[in-house]
């Protein structure tokens, strides 16, 4: 479930509203089957883990406006506390269900990339990259993946200066790759 932060709205309280309309269908319920299922969901979203947080690849995105995101994980290891909501869709949800988060999941815009983060988020410790290796399928997820790689950090002003580049080398992640090197000397060097 996702959407969007109402006016003067918490990210928080938004993921829990989202939630409760979109997977339990809260607003057909009757006031205490409400309040019941919301003290699950706050329990469930008492701790939650940032996945990622910024710019996100969008085909609503254009040159005067874009989205941002936030995206968290609240694990339930033991299945407790999921164990206790009976999924229904409702709001604008057309279904809902538990899945298991994979690499391989087609997803929808910069979404791939946030399970692939929650995959490394939750593999063994020793345990190989493999498939969550491959190359992010997003402009976005990719510039991500060779900033990291790079070891420079991805701000709103280099995302911009990358993404001007990015029609002339996006065949070519090495040339995108020596960029960011180059910049990352560029900022380290004394002046």
């Amino acid at each position: 479930p996702g959407g969007m932060v109402d006016a003067g709205e918490s990210v928080s309280v938004t993921l829990k509203r989202e939630f409760g309309e979109e997977a339990l269908n809260t607003e057909e319920l009757t006031p205490e089957q409400k309040r019941a299922a919301m003290a699950h969901v706050d329990e469930l979203f008492s701790h939650g883990v940032d996945i990622y947080r910024g710019y996100v690849d969008d085909p609503r995105n254009t040159d005067n406006a874009w989205m941002e995101t936030v995206a968290m994980n609240f694990h339930d290891e033991t299945g407790e506390l999921t164990q206790r909501f009976t999924l229904c869709a409702g709001d604008d949800a057309g279904a809902v269900k538990w899945i298991a988060a994979t690499p391989d999941l087609r997803l929808y815009a910069s979404h791939a990339d946030f399970i692939r983060r929650l995959v490394d988020l939750h593999r063994p410790k020793g345990v190989g990259a493999g498939a969550v290796a491959a190359a992010p399928a997003s402009k976005t997820a990719r510039l991500h993946a060779l900033c990291e790689h790079a070891g420079v950090p991805l701000s709103p002003e280099l995302f911009d200066v990358l993404m001007s580049l990015i029609k002339d080398v996006n065949a070519h992640p090495s040339d995108m790759l020596a960029t960011l090197q180059a910049m990352a000397l560029k900022a380290t060097s004394p002046l």
